[in-house]
């Protein structure tokens, strides 16, 4: 009888053993990957010292998945010298290769951990079933040491590669494949949730890069600075207590302008559902408006950019892809056939415009349009039914253009692709 006990107790020592030694070997991988991140990048060959790529293994198995980190002086850029963080593998568990480059500053005398710790999250996500995509994110919760030691840096912007320059970076087979990362200032947190592609087109602007550079500065100042003072926050009684009022996204819609005065209003037919959630929320029947905003259209020529000063001036400036028409927007409208915009908002406030037409203006990077209630609610109508549908212009003001056009148009078109 005296055995049993004395057996049992023997168990649990060896299994208390096993866990010690586990927990042992898990704390040494666990040192051995901080004492490798805190190791310089380099290696001695001959009397030169040259810059080592280091990859830290994120997962062994079943596919084998690694950060690849390197120190490398781009050829364009200014010539910066960039930390390169870069996974393999990752595409095997569905989720698009991540690339981050962080800028090389002077305190930095081997590879700062953080990114490595970040991609290993968005693994951990994809385990799961969770990928991010263009134009998600990541928000970093508030610490006391905060990310990459900034208490400024609040998360990341992913976006898919748009002809930016990965010249010494990428393969060139590898071009289109990878998910770029951008960090994000706190202060910039609002936009990076509820309208990603103003915050990844003034980014770009910053860079004179289009749409937006690569290159991700730890201790830049922001460049948006409060929300309230944009008309995208227009919701801010209505709906304060969502997304600080901010003009509600919906993924898969285009905005654009014509050089003849068009607008276009694209939305995908697979949206649908998304966009008669966005309308129960944000009702024109309660609060007078209709708003939405939408996604970087790739096959535009030309985007508006809304840029605020830190006194809370927006200047709307008009980007090209070739970059030759940075500048006040209005100047070489001719030139551009197809501009993006950001948002488009609809309002019957004004009784006015029932007198005096349907008038429409750039505001920021949008489009603000009066219309009258039998309008709106026509085009309520379409778009719950998902129809085509067209909006008359009388008047379309465009930023610093002397003259408005006369007799143009918003149409609101539905995408449709087989077996939707």
């Amino acid at each position: 009888m005296s055995r049993t006990p004395a057996t049992g107790s023997h168990r649990l020592v060896g299994k208390s053993r096993r866990l010690v030694r586990q927990r042992d070997i898990e704390q040494s991988q666990q040192h051995s990957t901080e004492e490798r991140l805190a190791r310089p990048l380099t290696r001695q060959r001959g009397e030169e010292a040259e810059v080592a790529d280091v990859d830290f293994v994120l997962q062994e198995a079943p596919q084998r998945i690694v950060v690849r980190v390197s120190l490398v002086t781009l050829v364009c850029c200014g010539q910066k010298t960039v930390w390169s963080y870069r996974t393999h593998g990752l595409s095997r568990l569905g989720q698009t290769d991540l690339l981050l480059l962080l800028e090389h500053i002077a305190i930095d005398n081997a590879a700062p951990a953080d990114p490595v710790a970040l991609f290993a999250g968005v693994l951990k996500k994809a385990k799961e079933g969770s990928t991010v995509g263009d134009m998600d994110h990541t928000v970093f919760q508030a610490s006391e040491r905060g990310f990459l030691g900034s208490q400024y840096t609040g998360g990341v912007l992913y976006f898919l590669e748009s002809g930016q320059c990965f010249h010494g970076l990428v393969h060139p087979a590898d071009f289109g494949s990878l998910l770029a990362c951008r960090l994000v200032h706190r202060r910039e947190l609002p936009y990076l949730l509820h309208s990603p592609t103003r915050l990844l087109l003034r980014l770009g602007a910053e860079d004179g890069v289009y749409p937006c550079g690569l290159i991700s500065n730890r201790y830049r100042p922001p460049v948006f600075y409060e929300p309230a003072r944009s008309v995208m926050s227009m919701f801010r009684e209505a709906v304060p207590h969502l997304s600080e009022g901010l003009v509600p996204r919906l993924r898969d819609c285009n905005l654009t302008l014509e050089s003849n005065g068009i607008v276009v209003v694209s939305i995908s037919g697979r949206r649908q559902a998304d966009l008669a959630s966005l309308l129960s929320v944000y009702a024109p029947d309660t609060d007078g408006v209709l708003a939405l905003a939408g996604e970087l259209c790739q096959s535009a020529d030309a985007h508006l950019v809304a840029r605020e000063s830190p006194g809370g001036e927006f200047e709307t400036v008009l980007t090209t892809a070739d970059l030759a028409g940075w500048g006040t927007a209005g100047h070489g409208w001719g030139v551009c056939w197809v501009t993006g915009l950001g948002f488009i908002a609809l309002s019957t406030r004004l009784g006015a415009a029932d007198q005096q037409g349907c008038l429409a203006a750039i505001v920021e990077d949008g489009l603000g349009v009066i219309c009258s209630r039998q309008d709106m609610w026509s085009l309520l109508q379409s778009l719950n039914e998902a129809e085509d549908f067209v909006l008359p212009l009388d008047w379309l003001f465009l930023h610093d253009r002397r003259e408005p056009m006369r007799s143009s148009s918003i149409r609101f078109v539905w995408r449709h692709l087989p077996g939707e």
